[in-house]
Order: structure tokens, then sequence, then C-alpha cells
């Protein structure tokens, strides 16, 4: 929203993916077409992250000393999610993007019978945070990375963190975001929905305007048990984390 600040529509997944990255920097600068006033010139890819992990999807390891290698001067910023609310939301997102089938319990995908079929994709890997941002500190010193929590700041006071992230860019931290209170890319799809674009794949762009009028969308649950399992898991990795940074969230389910 800020007028100094352009970013691409969509995620540009040039640094994690190799086959992206072998088109080069001609074609990656190209994709930024920036209007006059614009101070700062950004992507948003949140893949990138996870720099040494090797997945699926041509996810390739070693982001960090790519990006470092073309902008080794550029500003990070990354904002930090509860790891057990962003375990369970990508584990969601494989079941509403079509990558598993539609009936996929979010039990087995996550801890169970499926997980194999989510590990390529970093669905538990993704949230250890500290590792990932180690790879990061390798490159980039600790004043151009912005780091928040999105549930203890971010969902506190968003207009002071996108004060602080204005000051952090270089472009005016007055400016009055009208519009900040919008949720994007919320999902739309019905669980008819999810089965017929699964396996009738044809039909997925007519189902997709169908589901957006009037589905009713589909949001697989997760157990208890599982939620706990998961607490267990991330609160060694919390401590490492929050070690690292000097700073906690204490919202956070496995902190």
């Amino acid at each position: 929203m800020h007028p100094q600040i352009h970013l691409p529509p969509h995620e540009l997944h040039f640094f994690d993916k190799s086959k992206r990255f072998s088109l080069g920097r001609d074609w990656y600068e190209a994709q930024f077409a920036p209007a006059p006033g614009v101070r700062a010139v950004g992507e948003k890819t949140p893949d990138y992250l996870w720099s040494e992990g090797r997945g699926g999807e041509d996810h390739t390891p070693g982001i960090a000393a790519r990006i470092h290698g073309l902008y080794p001067d550029l500003r990070l910023i990354c904002v930090l999610r509860d790891p057990v609310s962003r375990a369970v939301s990508a584990a969601r997102h494989l079941i509403q993007t079509g990558r598993v089938a539609p009936d996929t319990r979010l039990d087995d995908l996550l801890l169970g019978t499926k997980a194999a079929l989510a590990a390529p994709h970093g669905v538990l890997e993704q949230g250890c945070y500290a590792r990932h941002l180690e790879a990061y500190q390798a490159y980039f010193p600790v004043e151009r990375m912005r780091l928040i929590f999105y549930e203890d700041e971010l969902s506190v006071d968003p207009l002071r963190v996108l004060r602080e992230v204005s000051a952090f860019l270089g472009v005016d931290d007055d400016y009055r975001f009208a519009h900040w209170r919008h949720r994007a890319n919320e999902h739309t799809g019905s669980r008819l929905g999810l089965r017929l674009s699964y396996h009738v794949p044809l039909l997925r762009p007519w189902v997709r305007r169908l589901d957006r009028r009037w589905g009713r969308p589909y949001r697989p649950r997760v157990s208890e048990a599982t939620l706990a399992r998961l607490r267990t898991f991330y609160g060694p990795e919390n401590v490492r984390l929050f070690d690292l940074l000097g700073r906690s969230a204490p919202s956070w389910q496995g902190g």
C-alpha cells in the first residue's frame, strides 16, 4: 500500500527454486517496474526462510548464499508465526491447493500416516526458525534483518509495526495506511469444490469461480492431541530461537 514501496503482486520464487534461479539476474530484475517516487523495491516469498532445506517442487538449499551473492546490501523482513499454528496452516494449505487429497486428515498429514506427503514441503521443518535464521546471519548483519513476531507484535499493534518497518526501509514512516485491517489470501474453496478440482483438474478454473460466489470455505480441523504433540516438538526449537534473538513471544503455544 505504501506509495514509496514497490513489490510484484506474486511470489517470485527466484532464489529458492533452481530452475527459476537459472533464468538469471536480468529476468529477475525485469519483474520490477517501480513507479516514480518509489524508494524501496522488494518482493515477498516466504519459502526463502527455509534456506538450507531440500524439498519438493524444486526447492533447493543455499538460498541465503544466493541472495547475498547478488544483493549483499539488501534488507530482510521476516514475520515469525507461532510454529504450531504455522504447521497446521501449512498442512491445511496442501489440502486447499490440491497437493494432497482433500479428504486427508490433518492429524495424519502432520504427525501420522500421511506425514511423508508433507515432509517435502517442510511443513514441520520450516517452523524450526533458529536454524534458518542462523543461515542468514552467516551472511547478513543483524542490523539488516527486521524480525517480527506475528502474534505478539504485528497482531497486537499493526500500525506501530508498519511505522517501524517503513523506517527500517527508509521510506516515509508517517504514511497513513488506509486498509491495514484487510485480510489477504483468504481461502474460498469448498470441500466439494476441492474434491472436484483434485479428481478432475480440468474443472478447477470453473470450480474456483463458483466457490468464490457460493462456496462455503473448507477448513480441515486438527485434534487437540496433535496440537499437544506439536507443542512438545517445537518447545526446544522455540527456546533456541528466543536465545538467539534475546527476546521471546509469550503467546506462542510451544514457548
